[in-house]
């Protein structure tokens, strides 16, 4: 049974009697905790921790979504039913034209519950849902609550106290997670929203004693007259102990919708080094003029010494003459362009990067080809049609719908053709976010459906076709939201909040502790939270952010080249799978001048793969702490350890290294990058250095 099958059946299989009103609220209860409701307007009044015995409820909620299209501000209960076993209750309330039907069931064991809504129009004329506010309680688990949105920005906690009255606090992250948690309590409260439709960002915002927390699912909807629409499923839940505790709490739930990587991910993946490039080179030379795939063959060698293991190449596929053209404009998938070579250079590329240990991966575009192109035209029925019932252009091209089974299809077999005909073992997935909205009736779903429901099956379908051909695979899909939802059918997802912290850091000219203490905070939380068997891409740069977005310039021109060097140092060392991008290991590659760092790339990638805990062990971000704006990380394998150190001080200092109890009485350290031998107590850094110290046995 799919998670959402099981959430509906959770619903559906209910016994018991309609409530009497006017009897008292209406309370559903496990031995952990119990909720509480208003049985004249199904408002949420309560949600007690049997563990504390108090009310963590400040303000009530009201029991339908906020944002519905002419909905009454006043809310009634029509009618409410609860399970036998007293831990699942069914709500009908009215608002204005609408019946909203509200479902709130515990979990078995758990101090936790999740809530569904069904909107139903009882009108007599059509309406648009265009978003859907899923307000919890104003809530406090401690009277010094803050919150916490782990692995993105803002790091850390934040006072709810300092947060400026009736305004919201986003994330950069559009995950959904997020917790309220008391230090002194030493108790939080945690939600996430569960949606493979739309995406549903949270925000946090005080209220009195406490905080209100909502989740804004991005739903477009038509809905005549008799019409339903389910929205997602909001999970929260309470959690005791550490701070580390409740950010672990969330497993849990991954577990009941078993959220997972997929397990059929290329073998040792985490282990492997990735280099993205272009046989026609990158943006400084307009993707034409470096050679084609025979001037990257001849570079193999170079990728070789830097102890890249995958080579992800940016689109080749048909795209035009080399005068009107783009890149990311393919007018056919199953032909590679002229303009890099032939399809039997491609072949000699792939074999002679194999000789050298290095895999190919594809760079694969769904999102729509231009209109001019002989698909576009055999397939109009593909195209997204706007609310005017227009098509749709994105970047100059028709926009396809993602959502589309039989253009899934076509890129099912684009897919299974090109690993077939050149042996790749993955793909990079463009625009993996999603299509614009369809509002094409025809679809049979709503048009907000085609934008992260359309991107998760496009992911789906590609990556089948991979595994049609070969039993492993590494699907990468493009995707700045850091929504762990992606993990459904990702091997390997983008770490755009590590790349923005990088950019925040700089930006605001933060000190080296700052530097230290944020970039550890941020990934330890996030390790906390990601999904069983998640690997994250490390990075600094891509072919976008050197080009058009984000930074627009290379890393060593955005941050000087020794910070970038100490950038790309942190990116192999930590754990995940580090990218590097065409050209950062040596300006020559795009006709820029400055010094080649492929030495020093092919010195912390080949310390990486010989040092066992770098290699494949995990990563501790808390458990060493280093003086003088040093950046600490534990790697761990089995019974061998090494502790990472990358200096963000641009001067020499002597870090002092705060171990845990097992380390404190190793008396001698050897740097397995430089051979030399130092004390914990007082390490030497350069400015920006990076070090990798093991235990002398």
């Amino acid at each position: 049974m799919a998670p959402t099958e099981y959430l509906l059946a959770a619903v559906v299989l209910l016994s018991g009697a309609v409530c009497v009103f006017g009897a008292g609220p209406v309370r559903i209860e496990n031995e952990k905790i119990a909720l509480e409701f208003d049985s004249a307007t199904g408002a949420w009044i309560g949600l007690m921790d049997k563990a504390g015995g108090d009310n963590l409820v400040v303000a009530p909620a009201a029991g339908v979504p906020e944002g519905l299209p002419e909905a009454a501000p006043a809310v009634s209960l029509v009618s409410h039913r609860l399970s036998e076993d007293g831990r699942t209750l069914t709500m009908t309330l009215r608002s204005g034209p609408w019946l909203v039907h509200a479902a709130y069931v515990l979990l078995p064991g758990q101090a936790a519950c999740y809530r569904r809504f069904t909107l139903e129009s009882a009108g007599d004329r059509p309406l648009v849902v265009r978003g859907a506010g899923h307000v919890l309680a104003a809530l406090t688990p401690g009277e010094d609550a803050a919150a916490i949105f782990p692995g993105t920005l803002p790091v850390g906690d934040i006072s709810v106290g300092a947060m400026k009255p009736d305004e919201w606090v986003r994330p950069v992250s559009r995950n959904g997670l997020v917790y309220l948690w008391s230090a002194k309590a030493g108790r939080g409260v945690g939600t996430w929203f569960y949606s493979e439709d739309e995406y549903s960002p949270a925000a946090v915002k005080p209220s009195g004693r406490g905080a209100v927390v909502r989740h804004d699912l991005g739903v477009i909807a038509p809905v005549k007259p008799g019409q339903k629409v389910e929205l997602g499923t909001q999970f929260f839940w309470l959690a005791r102990g550490g701070r580390d505790d409740l950010l672990r709490s969330v497993q849990t739930i991954y577990q009941f919708v078993n959220l997972r990587a997929p397990s059929s991910a290329l073998e040792r993946l985490s282990e492997l080094v990735l280099y993205c490039g272009h046989p026609g080179g990158p943006p400084e030379l307009g993707y034409r003029t470096y050679g084609g795939f025979k001037a990257l063959e001849a570079y193999v060698p170079t990728l070789r010494k830097m102890g890249v293991d995958l080579l992800w190449l940016l689109p080749i596929f048909e795209h035009g003459d080399g005068v009107k053209w783009n890149l990311y404009s393919p007018f056919d998938h199953f032909k590679i362009s002229p303009i890099y070579g032939t399809p039997e250079d491609l072949k000699s590329l792939s074999a002679a990067a194999a000789k050298a240990g290095i895999s190919l991966m594809f760079d694969l575009v769904p999102h729509g080809p231009p209109d001019v192109s002989p698909l576009a035209k055999a397939h109009p029925e593909w195209v997204c049609l706007d609310e005017a019932g227009k098509p749709t252009y994105i970047w100059g091209q028709l926009s396809f719908d993602y959502a589309l089974p039989d253009w899934q299809d076509y890129m099912r077999r684009v897919a299974e053709f090109n690993a077939r005909e050149y042996g790749i073992v993955g793909v990079r997935v463009d625009v993996a976010f999603g299509s614009p909205p369809n509002w094409n009736p025809a679809t049979g779903y709503r048009p907000s459906h085609s934008i992260l429901g359309g991107g998760l099956e496009m992911d789906r379908a590609i990556r089948e076709g991979l595994l049609r051909v070969r039993p492993t695979t590494v699907l990468l899909p493009e995707e700045y939201s850091d929504c762990n939802i992606f993990y459904r059918d990702a091997d390997l997802t983008y770490d755009a909040q590590l790349f923005t912290l990088f950019i925040d850091l700089q930006t605001h000219n933060a000190a080296p502790a700052e530097w230290a203490e944020r970039l550890q905070r941020l990934l330890h939380d996030q390790t906390l939270t990601l999904p069983p068997g998640a690997v994250k891409m490390r990075w600094t740069a891509n072919h976008d952010t050197v080009s058009w977005t984000y930074l627009k310039k290379r890393t060593s021109k955005a941050y000087g080249l020794p910070r970038a060097k100490a950038l790309l140092a942190l990116c192999c060392l930590i754990d995940g799978v580090p990218m590097i991008y065409q050209g950062e290991e040596d300006p020559a590659v795009y006709g820029g001048k400055g010094e080649s760092i492929v030495s020093f790339l092919a010195d912390l990638v080949a310390c990486r793969k010989r040092t066992a805990p770098l290699a494949s062990g995990q990563a501790d971000y808390e458990a060493v702490r280093a003086t003088g704006g040093v950046f600490a990380c534990l790697r761990s394998q089995d019974e061998e350890r090494a502790v990472v150190l990358v200096s963000f001080n641009p001067e020499a200092v002597k870090s002092e290294l705060a171990l845990p109890p097992p380390l404190r009485s190793v008396r001698a350290w050897k740097d397995e990058l430089t051979g030399e031998s130092v004390d914990a107590a007082a390490v030497p850094m350069a400015g920006h250095q990076a070090r990798v110290l093991t235990p002398v046995r």
